[in-house]
């Protein structure tokens, strides 16, 4: 490997009989892209301090690692997902470049929580701990936070304001969030977080603004004032002409599939008045899509002449087969208050 000194990537991931690299990859000055992922009987690796251009190194899932790799200082995305790393080293400090980190969690990440202030993207995976260390809301630059499939998990602290992403997905055992959520484009997953307690789910329900947000639940709540069956429900405004030139309003979708959905799909909103579109939105979901579900997003109601308005829903599987239809859907009109603090961000 030594011998090829312009290579900038390296992929060996799937290579299962691979137990230990040659020190002469410390002679490759010019590769970026290290990718082992998936070397399961990788034990150790030998010294990388040359390879300064490294900034991916991918080593999630190399299942019998057990130490920190002793590297560069500019690396930007580290994976160790999947490894049986325990504890963060105090080298930790030096890496300034550190953008995202995906690895099994570990408590003493909390000494060294001044290091993450540049992570954008954290991805931790643990099945045995109940609550995630306030330090998390430290990470002042935090903006995608993935905790999917702790079995074990009760409660999420404190979360940084920078967040547009939480992915708890398959937290099981999930009751409490003693959190808040201010940006108004998060994205919020709490997919098979079947334990919510009643007070974490009207906070996500009722949080001023977000971009969407997955929910179970098989029934629209009352909190939607307007409710129906089926994929379109009439809404009367509470205003009398002239209509203000925009209204905001919260959309609550429940769908229901067979099966498991593997699939992205997409969600259009269509605003209706005396059987002619006046405005419409779009929103993607990524997969996989559950069944008995709520699919929540925001509706931007423009040029409204009526003050009664029919809200059509169309599900786009993009050319999947899977059967998946629209069990429920319901709406509110956000007050003005409400879409005031979405727009100035104020809690």
């Amino acid at each position: 490997i030594g011998n090829a000194p312009n290579l900038q990537e390296l992929y060996l991931s799937g290579c299962t009989s691979l137990v230990e690299l040659p020190s002469s990859i410390g002679n490759l000055h010019t590769l970026c892209n290290l990718n082992l992922r998936g070397c399961s009987k990788l034990e150790v690796l030998p010294s990388m301090a040359n390879l300064v251009s490294v900034t991916h190194l991918d080593l999630n899932d190399c299942s019998s690692l057990k130490s920190f790799p002793k590297f560069f200082t500019n690396i930007k995305y580290l994976g160790l997902t999947g490894t049986s790393i325990e504890e963060v080293p105090s080298s930790i400090m030096s890496w300034s470049s550190l953008e995202k980190l995906h690895m099994p969690y570990s408590e003493n990440l909390m000494e060294f929580s001044c290091a993450l202030n540049n992570i954008t993207h954290l991805h931790l995976r643990d099945t045995e701990i109940q609550e995630i260390s306030p330090w998390v809301k430290r990470c002042s630059r935090l903006s995608h936070f993935v905790i999917k499939n702790m079995q074990k998990l009760v409660s999420v602290s404190e979360l940084p304001d920078s967040l547009e992403f939480l992915d708890v997905e398959g937290c099981e055992s999930l009751e409490r969030l003693d959190c808040s959520f201010s940006n108004p484009d998060v994205r919020l997953n709490f997919g098979k977080c079947f334990k919510l307690n009643q007070e974490a789910r009207n906070l996500i329900i009722q949080t001023p603004a977000y971009k969407h947000v997955v929910l179970p639940g098989g029934e629209v709540p009352a909190y939607f004032t307007f409710r129906s069956s089926g994929k379109s429900v009439t809404v009367k405004l509470n205003e009398k002409p002239p209509l203000p030139t925009s209204t905001k309003f919260r959309a609550c979708i429940v769908l229901a599939t067979e099966s498991e959905f593997g699939g992205a799909i997409g969600l259009k909103c269509r605003i209706t008045s005396q059987r002619e579109d006046i405005c419409g939105s779009h929103q993607f979901f990524e997969g996989p899509i559950f069944s008995e579900h709520m699919y929540l997003f925001d509706v931007q109601g423009k040029d409204m002449t009526s003050t009664e308005l029919e809200f059509v829903f169309e599900l786009n599987t993009y050319g999947s087969r899977n059967n998946i239809w629209i069990k429920e859907c319901g709406i509110r009109q956000l007050s003005e208050l409400q879409t005031k603090t979405s727009e100035t961000g104020e809690c």
